[in-house]
């Protein structure tokens, strides 16, 4: 999980707490924990975690979670504005496109000789059919599955990569790199630009859970590995920091340190640009080609898998006083310059790409949406990613002693849910139906993992990692669990 941007304007997240409104009724089939909200938000009752931190058991607020679904189909589905096919339902403006997640809101519903539910995505809803006439699932729903994580093997032998059970039992070993293999090879270059300086470790799942990635930052430069989830087919995909899934299928695009390359297509590149692979057998495929001072990095996918937007710095291997955002087709071709600032995330719809700039004085961050005509509004608040359903965010903040403090809100600032004081976010649940926090004990040198629970407000422990149980667990993923049974 990336951490983007700091707090933006003064008074930019409000400090009173909001609910979520619950929205209409689901009918039957699906079923909605925050349909029917408490009377009043209970008090939270607080316990002390192994870590020392007094942490609430409950927190004093809910919001209107609903299932999760992905689309599964090979094209995109179209919205309609009510169940069927008849001349009462038209078809509306946006698709659902592969591989996009969207909250079930009600359904299924059947018409036409479908199974229909009415859907979200962000400010997108309509009515979609689950599955076509043939029994073909279009639409599957997501389960949460195993907790992968990373960590360095004892006397320095290495980086494990581990899964353990969403309850945080059975905890199991999928691969151990070699330290030799965990850090970039020597240099090929003089130039050497450090976009990111810290010894990190970081996991994230293909959109249908089959795929794994695994960075290992080290020495203020990175490793991406690849691999099955059940730890097969372990790869060392390049030297890089910072790579992305597609939409759909097992396709990867990344940033290479071109330096540290060691050979074609990377001879006489730029220092840093992008590229791509398709699993498990492809070969790395360049998609930028920067000038010599150039540096292409952080590459995020189109919703619909059309596009890709990423950062380039100008000059001086990239700590120049230039810096936009490009969009480029997945070969690379047509690429252009969508505006100034560092591309952050697609808007959930794929109508614009939120950018980050840094004020003229470096001392925070101002975020805007860029849309594809170049168009572009400000947008108060952080921003750090967008839950599975589009409508809300998970911001990091600063306070005056710089301490980071991460929040539940709506772009633009409307702040839902501050989360307490020390608790990291590590990210959403694939299903939506909660957060996982981590807690780090400096005393000790262990994380308390925890999961909020966004319908109730319940935080309940996954797994305490005790002192000399693992060192420096980092980089906690959730897989997602997909399963045919809406249609």
């Amino acid at each position: 999980m990336k951490a983007i941007g700091a707090l933006l304007v003064a008074g930019a997240l409000v400090a009173s707490c909001s609910t979520e409104p619950t929205g209409s009724a689901p009918t039957s089939g699906i079923v909605s924990p925050s349909a029917t909200q408490p009377a009043s938000s209970p008090e939270p009752t607080n316990s002390t975690t192994p870590s020392g931190i007094p942490t609430p058991s409950v927190l004093p607020i809910t919001l209107a979670v609903h299932p999760i679904a992905q689309v599964v189909a090979s094209s995109p589905l179209v919205l309609r504005s009510a169940p069927g096919t008849g001349a009462d339902s038209t078809m509306l403006p946006g698709r659902l496109w592969p591989g996009m997640r969207v909250g079930l809101l009600r359904g299924p519903v059947d018409a036409s000789g479908y199974q229909w539910y009415r859907v979200q995505k962000g400010d997108l809803t309509g009515w979609v059919a689950a599955g076509s006439l043939d029994g073909d699932a279009w639409l599957a729903s997501v389960h949460n599955g195993r907790i992968t994580f990373g960590a360095y093997a004892p006397a320095g032998a290495g980086v494990e990569i581990l899964s353990m059970a969403f309850d945080g039992t059975d905890v199991v070993q999928l691969a151990t790199i070699p330290m030799s293999e965990a850090i970039p090879a020597p240099a090929t270059s003089a130039l050497l630009p450090v976009i990111t300086c810290a010894d990190s470790l970081t996991s994230a799942w293909s959109s249908e859970g089959q795929w794994l990635t695994f960075v290992s930052s080290l020495n203020c430069d990175g490793v991406i590995f690849a691999l099955r989830s059940d730890g097969r087919d372990l790869r060392r995909v390049a030297d890089g920091q910072r790579a992305m899934w597609a939409p759909s299928g097992n396709v990867l695009a990344f940033d290479i340190n071109v330096p540290y390359c060691g050979g074609p297509p990377c001879d006489d590149r730029g220092p840093w640009d992008l590229f791509r692979i398709e699993l498990p057998a492809g070969n790395p495929t360049l998609l930028t080609r920067g000038g010599d001072l150039d540096v292409s990095i952080d590459p995020q996918w189109s919703p619909d898998g059309g596009l890709i937007a990423f950062t380039r710095w100008h000059g001086a291997g990239g700590l120049g006083t230039s810096v936009a955002t490009y969009l480029a087709h997945p070969d690379g071709s047509q690429e252009r310059r969508l505006g100034d600032g560092s591309a952050v995330t697609w808007l959930p719809d794929g109508s614009g790409v939120l950018v980050a700039r840094d004020l003229a004085d470096f001392s925070g961050t101002e975020f805007f949406v860029v849309a594809l005509d170049q168009s572009e509004a400000a947008v108060a608040g952080g921003f750090d990613s967008f839950s599975p359903n589009g409508r809300w965010i998970l911001a990091r903040t600063w306070d005056s002693a710089s301490s980071p403090a991460s929040v539940i809100a709506r772009l633009g600032g409307e702040q839902l849910m501050p989360l307490p004081a020390g608790w990291t976010a590590e990210g959403w649940t694939p299903d939506g139906s909660a957060l996982l926090i981590s807690v780090w004990d400096t005393e000790r040198g262990a994380i308390n993992l925890m999961s909020l629970e966004l319908a109730t407000g319940a935080v309940r422990t996954v797994h305490f990692f005790g002192a000399g149980e693992l060192a420096s667990v980092t980089g906690f993923a959730v897989q997602p669990v997909l399963v045919n049974d809406l249609n």
